[in-house]
């Protein structure tokens, strides 16, 4: 079994913009300090920005707005230890360089009130980085939803042989640090033929026999697996109101998620409409050649 790399800081993207309450940073924010705190490791704030130097105004008004952020954390999480990376280049890049060394990158996604255009700009990073991104990667809504402290972790299964190594440790190790039971979801649609039909019964006992060393390892964590009908886009979305996070892993089946070179339809579907956090897993061995 393999966790995150103990220690590794949790990158944030920093886009400037308040929260609900004056001096409040958005939500995105917000949440990655509660992880940062509950993984017990540092915060990296970053804003990238375009054009001149240090010493111009891009710059500048990149720091003013990072020091804003960080004051307000130092306020509300003193125990947090924080740092700020204001640098030139696009999101991408500067998230992707900084997650080189994290051991999570959160980024802001979904629905936004600056409007359509700011919902692109947030998507296109989004889907960016989860192409080139080292570490796993998180997006986050634009605003707060409710959501039960016990709030099951749910795993979107691509792949008819069930989850990946990658996608059963990151599960297991979050819903341990949690204290959240995990939830297998995998989704048949109503249409499928009775022979796929088939097939993912008799691949669903081998999932569930996949699941079990790693119950095995983490006793502690309440796991079950289901087979569901319908669109498996509309089922994780729908999932995702009574969850606490969404996670897709790497894989090439049918039921769903994204691939090395793109985000699937999938994916894209659930980035979008999501209630609560959703993490994009790669495939370590691909991520190292991409």
């Amino acid at each position: 079994m393999h966790d995150l790399p103990t220690g590794a800081p949790l990158v944030v993207g920093v886009s400037g913009r308040s929260g609900a309450r004056a001096q409040e940073p958005e939500f995105p924010v917000r949440w990655a300090a509660q992880e940062a705190l509950l993984r017990g490791v540092p915060l990296w704030l970053a804003h990238a920005y375009l054009g001149g130097s240090n010493r111009t105004g891009p710059a500048q008004k990149a720091v003013r707005g990072l020091e804003r952020t960080a004051a307000w954390l130092a306020t509300d999480h003193p125990e947090l230890e924080v740092a700020m990376f204001a640098r030139c280049g696009t999101a991408v890049a500067v998230l992707g360089d900084l997650a080189l060394d994290a051991g999570l990158t959160v980024v802001g996604h979904g629905r936004h009130t600056q409007g359509r255009v700011a919902e692109a700009v947030l998507g296109s990073v989004t889907a960016g980085l989860a192409h080139t991104a080292s570490s796993p990667v998180v997006a986050v809504p634009a605003h707060a939803s409710y959501t039960a402290v016990d709030a099951p972790l749910v795993v979107g299964v691509n792949d008819l042989g069930g989850p990946s190594s990658v996608t059963m440790d990151f599960a297991f190790s979050e819903a341990q640090a949690r204290r959240v039971p995990l939830r297998f979801v995998h989704c048949l649609p109503s249409h499928a033929p009775m022979d796929l039909a088939r097939t993912v019964e008799r691949q669903d006992a081998e999932m569930r026999a996949a699941v079990t060393p790693y119950q095995e390892a983490y006793p502690s964590v309440p796991a079950s697996v289901e087979v569901v009908d319908g669109d498996p886009g509309e089922v994780l979305v729908k999932e995702s109101v009574t969850a606490g996070m969404v996670v897709l892993g790497p894989g090439r089946g049918w039921t769903a998620g994204w691939r090395l070179s793109r985000l699937g339809p999938v994916g894209h579907e659930v980035l979008n409409q999501a209630a609560c956090p959703v993490v994009l897993l790669r495939d370590v061995a691909e991520a190292g050649r991409a």
